[in-house]
């Protein structure tokens, strides 16, 4: 089993560097491990999207996207931190905040994980996005949903 196996399919892994390596690598506990499974990050054309994955997932063990959990820990904050007196915005708000992009692939039977790669996230985000549709405008979303083969 690879890395890449481990991950859930974003659609980006198929390109992963990390499809032909041992995932025992960016596990280790190791220095010298945790080095060269850096460096084979580094070099990974989709290293950006398995960052963006494992910081939006909260991942907290291993080499993701180049990064450490400590590393990714302390990125996150960065990244994530709004500006002063700006309201925190989520992945799943973002979504949910043109929900008739969502509501139309919902409408379509689409499932989360399909969806999710529509937006270039993962599952978890469309599900919570879905739950605040679903709570801001029942009835449109009922609407939206009804004769569709999937749920939140």
């Amino acid at each position: 089993m690879t890395l890449i196996e481990l991950l859930p399919v974003q659609g980006w892994e198929k390109h992963a560097s990390c499809r032909r390596v041992d995932p025992e690598l960016f596990f280790s506990t190791k220095l010298a491990d945790q080095e060269l499974a850096k460096m084979v990050c580094r070099g990974c054309p989709v290293q950006p999207d398995c960052l963006e994955w494992a910081l939006e997932t909260g991942q907290d063990h291993g080499i993701l996207g180049g990064l450490d959990e400590s590393e990714r820990r302390a990125r996150h904050g960065r990244w994530k931190r709004p500006p002063e007196g700006a309201k925190h915005t989520t992945r799943a708000q973002q979504i949910a905040a043109d929900p008739d992009r969502l509501l139309a692939f919902l409408a379509q039977g689409l499932t989360p994980a399909q969806i999710a790669r529509e937006y270039n996230t993962n599952a978890g985000s469309i599900n919570e996005a879905t739950a605040i549709v679903k709570r801001q405008a029942p009835a449109v979303y009922a609407a939206a949903t009804t004769g569709s083969e999937t749920t939140s």
